[in-house]
Protein backbone atom coordinates (compact mmCIF):
# COMPACT_ATOMS: atom_id res chain seq x y z
CA UNK A 1 0.00 0.00 0.00
CA UNK A 2 2.69 2.53 0.52
CA UNK A 3 4.72 1.91 -2.39
CA UNK A 4 1.70 2.40 -4.03
CA UNK A 5 0.89 5.40 -2.62
CA UNK A 6 4.20 6.71 -3.10
CA UNK A 7 3.97 5.81 -6.87
CA UNK A 8 0.60 7.77 -7.08
CA UNK A 9 2.40 10.70 -5.62
CA UNK A 10 5.11 10.56 -8.24
CA UNK A 11 3.02 10.35 -10.84
CA UNK A 12 0.31 13.02 -9.79
CA UNK A 13 2.92 15.33 -8.98
CA UNK A 14 4.89 15.16 -12.48
CA UNK A 15 1.30 15.42 -14.25
CA UNK A 16 0.66 18.81 -12.44
CA UNK A 17 4.20 20.40 -13.72
CA UNK A 18 3.05 18.98 -17.11
CA UNK A 19 0.27 20.76 -17.64
CA UNK A 20 2.10 23.65 -15.72
CA UNK A 21 4.67 23.30 -18.60
CA UNK A 22 1.84 21.83 -21.44
CA UNK A 23 -0.48 25.18 -20.94
CA UNK A 24 2.54 27.46 -21.99
CA UNK A 25 3.83 25.35 -24.41
CA UNK A 26 0.89 24.96 -26.25
CA UNK A 27 0.46 28.63 -26.20
CA UNK A 28 3.93 29.55 -27.74
CA UNK A 29 3.89 26.35 -30.08
CA UNK A 30 1.22 25.90 -32.62
CA UNK A 31 1.79 22.15 -33.22
CA UNK A 32 -0.14 20.01 -30.70
CA UNK A 33 2.71 17.40 -30.59
CA UNK A 34 5.85 19.65 -30.67
CA UNK A 35 3.80 21.20 -27.54
CA UNK A 36 3.85 17.27 -25.90
CA UNK A 37 7.54 16.70 -26.78
CA UNK A 38 8.23 20.14 -25.37
CA UNK A 39 6.51 20.06 -22.09
CA UNK A 40 7.36 16.61 -21.57
CA UNK A 41 11.14 17.26 -21.46
CA UNK A 42 10.40 20.56 -19.30
CA UNK A 43 8.57 18.44 -16.93
CA UNK A 44 11.69 15.74 -16.88
CA UNK A 45 13.51 18.50 -16.37
CA UNK A 46 12.29 19.94 -13.57
CA UNK A 47 11.48 16.07 -11.61
CA UNK A 48 15.45 16.00 -12.00
CA UNK A 49 15.82 19.40 -10.65
CA UNK A 50 13.54 18.50 -8.14
CA UNK A 51 15.48 15.42 -6.96
CA UNK A 52 18.58 17.68 -6.70
CA UNK A 53 17.39 20.08 -4.99
CA UNK A 54 14.77 19.05 -2.26
CA UNK A 55 16.18 15.24 -1.44
CA UNK A 56 19.50 16.69 0.35
CA UNK A 57 17.09 19.46 2.00
CA UNK A 58 14.71 17.13 3.38
CA UNK A 59 17.51 14.81 4.90
CA UNK A 60 19.22 18.25 6.16
CA UNK A 61 16.48 19.41 7.96
CA UNK A 62 14.76 16.37 9.38
CA UNK A 63 18.70 16.40 10.97
CA UNK A 64 18.87 19.59 11.73
CA UNK A 65 14.97 19.19 13.49
CA UNK A 66 15.66 16.22 15.00
CA UNK A 67 19.15 17.56 16.38
CA UNK A 68 18.12 21.11 17.55
CA UNK A 69 15.35 19.33 19.39
CA UNK A 70 17.69 17.29 21.18
CA UNK A 71 19.64 19.55 21.79
CA UNK A 72 16.83 21.33 23.87
CA UNK A 73 15.85 18.68 25.71
CA UNK A 74 19.35 17.79 27.17
CA UNK A 75 19.74 21.63 28.21
CA UNK A 76 16.30 21.63 29.57
CA UNK A 77 17.82 18.40 31.99
CA UNK A 78 19.99 20.28 33.51
CA UNK A 79 18.52 23.52 33.73
CA UNK A 80 15.70 21.78 35.72
CA UNK A 81 18.26 19.85 38.10
CA UNK A 82 19.83 20.82 41.05
CA UNK A 83 23.59 22.39 40.24
CA UNK A 84 25.27 19.64 42.38
CA UNK A 85 23.81 16.98 40.13
CA UNK A 86 25.14 18.64 37.01
CA UNK A 87 28.37 18.52 38.38
CA UNK A 88 28.27 14.96 39.30
CA UNK A 89 27.07 14.36 35.73
CA UNK A 90 30.23 16.03 33.83
CA UNK A 91 32.28 14.80 36.58
CA UNK A 92 31.29 11.25 35.03
CA UNK A 93 31.51 12.67 31.89
CA UNK A 94 34.77 13.81 32.17
CA UNK A 95 37.19 11.35 33.97
CA UNK A 96 36.20 8.52 31.44
CA UNK A 97 39.02 9.98 29.49
CA UNK A 98 41.22 12.54 32.13
CA UNK A 99 42.03 12.63 35.90
CA UNK A 100 39.42 14.26 37.29
CA UNK A 101 38.61 15.12 41.15
CA UNK A 102 35.06 16.38 42.04
CA UNK A 103 34.87 19.63 44.36
CA UNK A 104 31.83 21.18 46.00
CA UNK A 105 31.11 23.69 43.86
CA UNK A 106 33.32 22.17 40.62
CA UNK A 107 35.23 19.65 38.93
CA UNK A 108 39.52 19.76 38.75
CA UNK A 109 40.79 17.76 35.83
CA UNK A 110 44.32 17.98 34.13
CA UNK A 111 45.25 17.60 30.71
CA UNK A 112 48.65 17.93 29.51
CA UNK A 113 49.86 19.00 32.80
CA UNK A 114 47.21 21.85 32.71
CA UNK A 115 44.90 22.17 35.26
CA UNK A 116 41.01 22.97 34.31
CA UNK A 117 38.39 24.16 36.62
CA UNK A 118 35.07 23.23 35.25
CA UNK A 119 31.82 24.75 36.51
CA UNK A 120 28.07 23.74 35.82
CA UNK A 121 25.81 27.36 35.31
CA UNK A 122 22.86 26.52 33.87
CA UNK A 123 19.63 28.64 34.47
CA UNK A 124 16.92 30.18 32.48
CA UNK A 125 19.09 33.45 32.19
CA UNK A 126 22.11 34.34 30.51
CA UNK A 127 25.42 33.78 32.66
CA UNK A 128 26.07 36.85 34.55
CA UNK A 129 29.47 39.22 35.00
CA UNK A 130 29.35 38.34 38.93
CA UNK A 131 28.90 34.93 38.04
CA UNK A 132 32.43 34.67 35.85
CA UNK A 133 33.90 37.11 38.42
CA UNK A 134 32.57 34.13 41.10
CA UNK A 135 34.80 31.84 38.54
CA UNK A 136 37.97 33.60 38.13
CA UNK A 137 37.96 33.67 42.11
CA UNK A 138 37.80 30.06 42.44
CA UNK A 139 40.51 30.00 40.00
CA UNK A 140 42.76 32.02 41.82
CA UNK A 141 41.78 30.00 45.42
CA UNK A 142 42.87 26.31 43.54
CA UNK A 143 45.55 28.02 41.93
CA UNK A 144 44.78 27.12 38.24
CA UNK A 145 44.55 29.60 35.15
CA UNK A 146 42.29 27.81 33.37
CA UNK A 147 38.30 27.56 33.83
CA UNK A 148 35.25 26.42 31.51
CA UNK A 149 32.19 27.39 32.06
CA UNK A 150 29.01 24.95 30.68
CA UNK A 151 25.80 26.75 30.75
CA UNK A 152 22.78 27.52 29.13
CA UNK A 153 23.64 31.49 27.61
CA UNK A 154 26.41 33.79 28.33
CA UNK A 155 25.37 37.50 28.37
CA UNK A 156 28.08 39.89 26.19
CA UNK A 157 29.10 41.63 29.64
CA UNK A 158 30.09 38.25 31.09
CA UNK A 159 31.90 37.37 27.68
CA UNK A 160 33.63 40.24 28.19
CA UNK A 161 34.59 40.34 31.79
CA UNK A 162 35.53 36.30 30.45
CA UNK A 163 38.04 37.75 27.85
CA UNK A 164 40.23 40.18 29.61
CA UNK A 165 40.87 38.67 33.24
CA UNK A 166 45.01 38.17 32.13
CA UNK A 167 46.47 35.51 34.01
CA UNK A 168 43.15 32.99 33.69
CA UNK A 169 41.11 31.81 30.61
CA UNK A 170 37.96 30.96 31.15
CA UNK A 171 35.96 29.44 27.78
CA UNK A 172 32.25 30.01 28.10
CA UNK A 173 30.35 27.08 26.72
CA UNK A 174 27.07 28.00 26.00
CA UNK A 175 24.35 25.23 24.85
CA UNK A 176 25.69 24.80 21.64
CA UNK A 177 29.32 24.17 22.12
CA UNK A 178 28.03 22.32 25.67
CA UNK A 179 25.84 19.89 23.38
CA UNK A 180 28.75 19.60 21.32
CA UNK A 181 31.11 18.31 24.05
CA UNK A 182 28.30 15.75 25.37
CA UNK A 183 27.78 14.67 21.89
CA UNK A 184 31.74 13.73 21.69
CA UNK A 185 31.88 11.59 24.46
CA UNK A 186 28.55 10.14 23.71
CA UNK A 187 27.02 9.53 26.84
CA UNK A 188 23.67 12.16 27.23
CA UNK A 189 21.78 12.65 30.44
CA UNK A 190 18.18 10.84 30.91
CA UNK A 191 15.68 12.89 29.18
CA UNK A 192 12.98 13.47 31.97
CA UNK A 193 11.91 17.02 31.38
CA UNK A 194 10.11 17.88 28.05
CA UNK A 195 8.91 21.47 27.37
CA UNK A 196 6.17 22.49 25.27
CA UNK A 197 6.77 23.34 21.18
CA UNK A 198 6.65 26.92 20.38
CA UNK A 199 3.33 28.07 19.16
CA UNK A 200 3.49 28.59 15.42
CA UNK A 201 3.58 32.30 14.15
CA UNK A 202 0.61 33.37 12.21
CA UNK A 203 2.31 33.18 8.82
CA UNK A 204 3.34 29.71 9.37
CA UNK A 205 -0.34 29.29 10.73
CA UNK A 206 -1.49 30.47 7.10
CA UNK A 207 0.73 28.45 4.80
CA UNK A 208 -0.27 25.44 6.67
CA UNK A 209 -3.78 26.45 6.14
CA UNK A 210 -3.35 27.64 2.43
CA UNK A 211 -1.00 25.06 1.06
CA UNK A 212 -2.14 22.07 3.12
CA UNK A 213 -2.78 18.99 0.90
CA UNK A 214 -6.97 19.83 1.44
CA UNK A 215 -6.46 22.25 -0.61
CA UNK A 216 -5.05 20.64 -3.51
CA UNK A 217 -8.46 19.56 -4.97
CA UNK A 218 -9.84 23.03 -4.33
CA UNK A 219 -6.62 24.38 -6.90
CA UNK A 220 -7.01 21.78 -9.35
CA UNK A 221 -10.73 22.80 -9.85
CA UNK A 222 -9.74 26.50 -10.11
CA UNK A 223 -7.43 25.57 -12.36
CA UNK A 224 -9.49 23.75 -14.74
CA UNK A 225 -12.60 26.57 -14.49
CA UNK A 226 -9.71 28.78 -15.99
CA UNK A 227 -8.19 26.69 -18.99
CA UNK A 228 -12.00 25.59 -19.88
CA UNK A 229 -13.13 29.45 -20.12
CA UNK A 230 -9.88 30.06 -21.90
CA UNK A 231 -11.40 28.08 -24.81
CA UNK A 232 -14.07 30.12 -25.32
CA UNK A 233 -12.55 34.17 -25.16
CA UNK A 234 -10.73 35.44 -27.68
CA UNK A 235 -7.36 37.32 -25.20
CA UNK A 236 -6.85 34.00 -23.26
CA UNK A 237 -3.90 35.40 -21.52
CA UNK A 238 -5.14 36.15 -18.52
CA UNK A 239 -6.96 32.71 -17.85
CA UNK A 240 -3.77 30.71 -18.86
CA UNK A 241 -1.76 32.76 -15.92
CA UNK A 242 -4.61 32.71 -13.41
CA UNK A 243 -4.74 28.77 -14.37
CA UNK A 244 -1.09 28.77 -14.37
CA UNK A 245 -1.23 30.03 -10.41
CA UNK A 246 -4.05 27.64 -9.38
CA UNK A 247 -1.95 24.65 -11.00
CA UNK A 248 1.59 25.68 -9.19
CA UNK A 249 -0.70 25.95 -5.99
CA UNK A 250 -2.02 22.80 -6.26
CA UNK A 251 1.61 21.42 -7.23
CA UNK A 252 3.00 23.19 -3.72
CA UNK A 253 -0.04 21.70 -1.16
CA UNK A 254 0.54 17.93 -2.70
CA UNK A 255 4.42 18.01 -2.57
CA UNK A 256 5.76 20.63 -0.38
CA UNK A 257 7.02 18.69 2.68
CA UNK A 258 6.86 21.64 5.14
CA UNK A 259 3.23 22.42 4.72
CA UNK A 260 1.81 18.89 4.16
CA UNK A 261 0.39 18.08 6.84
CA UNK A 262 -3.32 18.66 7.48
CA UNK A 263 -4.39 21.59 9.71
CA UNK A 264 -4.73 21.21 13.07
CA UNK A 265 -8.96 20.72 14.46
CA UNK A 266 -10.37 23.45 16.48
CA UNK A 267 -10.51 22.56 19.82
CA UNK A 268 -14.05 24.60 20.54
Amino acid sequence: MKNFKRVFEFVFSRALIFALAFIWCRYYISSLLLSVAAALGVTFAVSILLFLVTSPHKRKAAVSAAENELMDEVINQFVYSANRRNIEYFFDLVKREHPATLLPDCIITENNNVKTLMFTRFTLDPVSPDEIRDVIIECRRYGTRRAVVFGTAFSDKAKEIAEKIEGIEVVPMDKERTYGFIKEFGLFPAIAVKTRQKKRTPLKVFFKFAFSRAKTKAYLFGAAVLLIGSLFVRYNLYYLISATAFLFFALISFINFKFKAEPEKSLL
